[in-house]
């Protein structure tokens, strides 16, 4: 494969991504701390991880795109940036469906991998026009509008199932209006009634932990108070 052609394909790759480059770490001849030296390492170590996870993606998922971009890194570095933020934003986007919803996962995968293929061929036929490449793109192009379709069903069917269940819930207010609220009424005044009970129960229970110190210190008093006045009873003369 040529370089021009490798040059090409990375190129409408970049253009394809309509972003920025991943930010490169920042190097600085002034001396830096320890923290700004650790979030320079912390940037080139989330970097790494970033472009290993899409090279992964890529080769899994399409391997001789995988196989191109690994040539750009020499050849054009800015361009191999933006490949690996292409590939590092659509593995993240599609991987969040993977559990939650794993019928989307499959359709964004499957339409990932043939736009992939589309551009890629694309990509080729510019240098050549050849027929069979020609073949190939309209033949994604056919198989990517069925995956697209088969989406939208899944959606629609998606779309009606909920409104089925807004519709339960209208006709359920409608004619059970005040019912549903003379129940909201009493769980929210047992609600409220519960919360005061539980403060007056905590305000007790803090209680007597203050009273046994008013009891002692009460006591602490008399003594004195008797003494004092036994004094005065001592010095008092006795009548004649």
């Amino acid at each position: 494969m040529s370089r021009n052609l490798i040059w090409l394909a990375a190129l409408l790759l970049a253009v394809a991504t309509a972003g920025p480059a991943m930010s490169p770490v920042a190097h600085s001849d002034d001396a830096s701390g320890p923290k700004q030296a650790d979030g320079k390492a912390n940037d080139k170590a989330a970097n790494a991880a970033r472009e290993k996870a899409a090279l992964a993606f890529a080769a899994e998922h399409h391997p001789e795109l995988a196989t191109l971009i690994r040539q750009l890194r020499r050849m054009n570095p800015d361009a191999y940036q933006k490949a690996i933020q292409d590939l590092s934003r659509a593995s993240e986007r599609i991987s969040r469906f993977e559990e939650r919803a794993p019928e989307r996962y499959a359709v964004e995968l499957a339409l990932w991998k043939l736009d992939s293929r589309i551009r890629l061929l694309a990509a080729q036929s510019a240098m050549s026009d050849a027929d069979d490449r020609r073949e190939q793109i309209r033949e994604l192009l056919l198989e990517r509008a069925d995956v697209r379709l088969e989406h939208l069903q899944q959606e629609r069917a998606r779309l009606l199932a909920r409104v089925e269940r807004l519709d339960r819930s209208i006709e359920e207010l409608q004619t059970r209006r005040s019912e549903v609220v003379e129940k909201e009424l009493t769980n929210l005044l047992k609600s409220a009634r519960s919360r005061a009970a539980e403060k007056r129960t905590s305000a007790r229970r803090k209680a007597p932990a203050d009273s046994p110190k008013a009891g002692a210190t009460d006591r602490s008093r008399k003594p004195a108070a008797t003494e004092e006045g036994g004094s005065r009873g001592t010095n008092r003369k006795a009548p004649q």
